[in-house]
């Protein structure tokens, strides 16, 4: 039983004892495996080619599958070198008449120049007439068999490459629209892909299906959902956490699918959630970012230029003595807090660690207790960014289970859990809060966010209060009015951060992407703005403008029911905002009037 700040007893059922702690001693234990920097992910792009690859589709303008694919690839490492620029990527080819069937069309390796070049050069031979189908020489007897394949990507993984880091995780981005391959009838050959499928997720390798389909023709994903043992081990955390998709998606959702799934596993930080550190009931968590505003490096390589030559330049610190002018060395230099004109020598040994004398991790959070969610979450508490939690199996067993039962247990209480801690080596303590999702797609997620202290919270001012608004016949009225304004500016999506792209680092990186690749542009007329350098949300914002624009401007009736709406509801909403004020807030404005302005000399 655990106690929140009311003194109300809170049970947790269903949540083990302890979670078996992973047997390292203080020392022994590496913060970097808290690291998600440390994480190094490649990703490979297996592509089955078939006839219909090849053939003009309605939805992607008339242009082939394979194109948009290949062009998928192209924009996830124009993305990737933004913000991994460590990822792997590698490209492979199926049922191509080169090398023997599997044509190798990028090896695997940190994303880089040639890389990018050879995609850019492709695309730019097949927008210049060149035949995807004869570049390849599709041929259906070329293809090489599904255990052959799996058994090629499973060696390309596990090849070291030199001067590089080996990945820690591998996915392959498998992209099919064959939904029965020759192996479906053959129960031994089932059984063996199985066992391979198997042996590569052993060895971090995981699969992140595209099957590709239509309304005419949907794709069965029955077989390839089992031999790619897809959401079917109930003891895994990534099954228990994100449910793989294994339904169809059609040709114009490729690239939407691909780049929505490239930063799953981005974490933020990892550290133990600890409830009872005597008795060793710790479970490991992992943060994710929910939305992250991305920004150019500002760490350059320094160079110079002799003789019309380029050259690497390299810096360098030295330090001086201020009184004797002689060189010290970093062992040399001391930690002094200044107090006043002294300069007061500090120990390292004196030094005070949060940490040590909190819990024997340097990275943790401590749960202090529960309480209800109306007391706890404000519009105010929040001066960070908000990350999505979820467990971490291979730093504590048991982590799934037991954060999935404190889940179920809180969502039922309507509780927020209230810990404290630092996630981070270097970041202070501070003090969080943990509330469940309520996400039907999540089970056992969490959002986590920072609770500021007194002195970082500034005075807000009161807000206006309507009691009762949503009773009244105009406030219905409203709502008729809001729903036609949208059918006619067609907003019913919302927005997805996802769909708008960071023009600042993207003007950044354009510009250097132009230049390694020799993209040629025309000038621009006036001196106005390429539209990739522009904010799309600005676009957005100014269409809509437009549109009520030209409603108010027209002279047919029926194109002037837009800007009738939005002048009708102006008028509901001030009326309803005039009528609901509270009392206070009504006083409150009445003596703002009631005082006269003085000149302050």
């Amino acid at each position: 039983m655990l106690y929140d700040y009311q003194g109300n007893v809170t049970e947790l059922k269903d949540i083990p004892k302890k979670a078996k702690q992973e047997e390292h001693s203080d020392d022994e234990r590496d913060e970097e495996s808290y690291d998600p920097r440390s994480s190094r992910e490649a990703i490979l792009f297996c592509i089955e080619l078939s006839a219909q690859m090849f053939q003009p589709i309605d939805e992607l303008n008339d242009r082939f599958q394979i194109v948009e694919i290949l062009e998928t690839v192209k924009d996830l490492m124009f993305q990737l070198v933004m913000v991994r620029p460590d990822t792997g990527i590698g490209c492979y080819i199926n049922g191509c008449n080169r090398d023997k069937g599997l044509y190798e069309l990028l090896p695997l390796a940190d994303i880089n120049m040639g890389s990018m070049k050879i995609i850019n050069d492709l695309l730019t031979l097949f927008a210049n007439g060149t035949d995807p189908f004869v570049y390849f020489g599709y041929k259906p007897e070329q293809q090489v068999s599904l255990y052959d394949l799996f058994l090629y990507l499973q060696g390309k993984c596990l090849t070291k490459v030199e001067g590089q880091r080996p990945y820690d995780t591998r996915r392959v981005f498998f992209i099919t629209d064959t939904d029965s391959p020759k192996e479906k009838s053959n129960i031994e050959e089932t059984q063996r892909l199985r066992r391979i499928v198997g042996d590569m997720a052993q060895n971090y390798i995981h699969f992140s299906p595209f099957f590709i389909g239509s309304k005419e023709k949907p794709f069965d994903s029955s077989y390839y959902a089992d031999i790619l043992l897809l959401n079917s081990d109930p003891n895994s955390s990534i099954n228990n956490f994100w449910q793989r998709y294994t339904t169809s998606i059609s040709a114009r959702d490729i690239k939407s699918r691909v780049l929505q799934r490239k930063e799953i596993k981005r974490s933020v930080f990892r550290c133990p959630l600890i409830f009872d550190e005597q008795h060793k009931f710790i479970m490991g968590i992992k943060c994710y970012n929910i939305i992250s505003i991305e920004k150019p490096g500002s760490r350059y390589k320094l160079a110079y230029e002799d003789k019309n030559v380029r050259y690497e330049a390299h810096s360098k610190r030295k330090y001086y003595d201020p009184t004797t002018a002689k060189e010290i060395s970093a062992d040399e230099l001391l930690k002094v807090y200044n107090v006043g004109d002294l300069n007061m020598e500090i120990e390292e040994n004196d030094m005070l660690d949060f940490s040590e004398e909190s819990s024997k991790y340097k990275t943790f959070l401590k749960l202090i207790g529960f309480r209800a969610s109306e007391l706890c979450v404000k519009y105010y508490n929040n001066i960070d960014k908000t990350v999505l939690m979820s467990p971490d199996d291979n730093a504590f067993e048991g982590s799934t289970k037991s954060l999935n039962s404190l889940y179920r247990t809180m969502t039922a209480k309507d509780r927020c859990a209230v810990v404290w801690g630092k996630v981070k080596i270097n970041s202070n303590p501070a003090i969080y809060l943990m509330k469940p999702t309520n996400e039907p797609g999540l089970i056992g997620g969490f959002y986590l966010w920072r609770v500021p202290f007194l002195d970082e919270i500034r005075k807000f001012p009161t807000l206006a209060t309507y009691e009762n608004v949503d009773e009244s016949d105009d406030y219905q009225k409203l709502l008729k009015i809001t729903t036609n304004i949208i059918d006619r500016l067609s907003l019913k999506n919302g927005y997805n951060p996802e769909e708008y792209r960071n023009p600042a680092l993207n003007r950044h990186f354009k510009m250097l992407q132009d230049y390694i690749l020799q993209v040629e542009y025309p000038e621009t007329q006036g001196g106005s703005v390429k539209e990739e350098y522009m904010d799309d949300t600005l676009d957005k914002i100014a269409k809509v403008h437009q549109n009520i624009a030209a409603s108010a401007a027209a002279t047919d009736p029926r194109l002037k029911v837009l800007h009738r709406y939005v002048t009708l509801w102006n008028i509901y909403y001030q009326k309803i905002a005039r009528e609901t004020l509270s009392a206070s807030e009504k006083s409150r404005i009445a003596a703002a009037k009631r005082i006269k302005p003085q000149l302050n000399l």
